[in-house]
């Protein structure tokens, strides 16, 4: 619960002491990454949010392709999560590469980000299910964009709104 209170409050600082090496209350990167995916999961299986999505998308014209990588994607969060990080501290890595950070620790970065961004889609789900509204899991992934930015500025000490842009 530590990690994910330090993730809520102040993400950016509480990763880059992680990464300086005061490790001994926080939960490690890929086992926080593996159990919120776990957890998220379980969460949409347990609700039936896909057949939730699949009433929801059923008069949409969507190409056969973006289906079967949704699919994919869906059914293997995790790994599809860690794609995503791989590609994600690569990019930053080579965008900020006069910082003084490298790509593993910017993978430890992403992998935590991810994490607490599983947390905030099982708020969306849940709101989601209680309401059968899926604005709010819009909203969720919305929220979590823009916390990921956020994220990532306060890592990187970035006080200013051109960082987050960029």
């Amino acid at each position: 619960f530590y990690t994910t209170k330090e993730l809520l409050t102040n993400p950016g600082n509480s990763i880059r002491r992680f990464i300086e090496g005061d490790r001994t209350k926080h939960f490690k990167p890929i086992g926080y990454l593996v159990a919120t995916s776990i957890l998220y999961v379980f969460i949409k299986h347990l609700f039936h949010f896909d057949e939730l999505l699949e009433l929801q998308n059923k008069d949409k014209v969507v190409s056969e392709t973006y289906l079967s990588l949704l699919n994919w994607a869906t059914e293997h969060q995790t790994y599809s999560n860690l794609f995503e990080i791989i590609f994600l501290a690569t990019f930053i890595t080579i965008l900020y590469r006069k910082k003084e950070y490298n790509f593993f620790e910017y993978f430890v970065l992403f992998t935590y980000l991810t994490g607490f961004f599983m947390l905030i889609g099982i708020l969306g789900l849940s709101f989601t299910y209680f309401t059968n509204n899926r604005l709010f899991f819009k909203f969720s992934e919305y929220f979590g964009f823009i916390y990921f930015s956020w994220g990532l500025g306060k890592f990187l000490s970035e006080n200013k709104w051109t960082a987050y842009i960029k």
